[in-house]
């Protein structure tokens, strides 16, 4: 297969890859195999897609879905070069989305599955916060699965009891997002912590603290900042770096809507 790929995002979850098809002809390719499930994203062009029994075209409006390890032949369409972007998922779905005999599905993109697919891709593409890709990736994964069975796919919440258990588990949670908030903390180590899938985890923490792990990272990073900009005299851009921001503009900005002010301002009138 004549094709260019490139890895935007690895982690626990999955790879996130682009992959543009330089074919021009029509043939059908050699037989290939996947040893992993995977999502198939096409943003340009369209290819014939064949596994087992089962056959259909893919373009951008169809998401293909593969939940278990495949052999599959690909025919593209003459002149029609198509470019993707797949999602390898090491540890499967969160539920068996397909039957157990249906070598894949294919799937109408909903607008919530392109919106995400579209935030991942540039989310990746900038390397934006891994806590945060992984957050779009583990989302995009339960609309693809819940897509695939047509109904929601959703790890019930815990009754109220279970709730105040989860607590201490979300506590420490939070413990280790304080004490690493520096790093480019990733979904799944931090759902470690807590004992817990990605998938759950994200739910549970979002319904317990109120907000999502990301958002809740980007805080505790602002406010560790102000803490640094009244008690020292570090420059600005050095507190942006140490605190786990990438981007200077993006820091202020960001400050300035935590707290009103931008750093230096903040600064001036602490």
């Amino acid at each position: 297969m004549q094709a260019t790929t490139r890895i935007l995002h690895t982690s626990a979850l999955g790879s996130v890859i682009d992959y543009q098809c330089h074919c021009d002809h029509d043939r059908p390719s050699a037989r290939e195999y996947s040893p992993l499930p995977f999502i198939d994203f096409v943003y340009r062009g369209a290819f014939s897609y064949r596994s087992g029994r089962q056959s259909a075209d893919f373009h951008s409006g169809v998401v293909l879905m593969s939940p278990h390890p495949s052999e599959y032949v690909v025919t593209h369409f003459r002149g029609v070069r198509d470019a993707c972007t797949i999602v390898l998922l090491p540890g499967g779905f969160p539920d068996t989305a397909t039957p157990a005999r249906s070598s894949f599905a294919a799937l109408p993109r909903t607008p919530v599955a392109a919106y995400l697919h579209h935030a991942l891709r540039d989310a990746a593409a900038a390397r934006a916060p891994r806590l945060h890709v992984d957050e779009l990736l583990a989302s995009l994964i339960g609309e693809v699965t819940r897509s695939g069975r047509g109904t929601p796919v959703v790890t019930p919440l815990p009754d109220r009891a279970a709730l105040v258990r989860y607590h201490d588990t979300i506590d420490c949670a939070k413990a280790f997002i304080h004490e690493n908030h520096a790093r480019d903390l990733s979904l799944a180590e931090v759902a470690r912590h807590a004992c817990m899938s990605p998938f759950h985890f994200s739910r549970v923490f979002k319904h317990v603290v109120g907000t999502s792990p990301h958002r809740y990272l980007a805080s505790v990073r602002l406010d560790h900042a102000a803490l640094l900009l009244r008690e020292t005299q570090r420059p600005v851009t050095d507190i942006c770096f140490s605190t786990g921001f990438n981007s200077l503009e993006h820091f202020i900005a960001a400050f300035r809507t935590r707290h009103g002010a931008s750093p230096s301002a903040y600064r001036r009138g602490a």
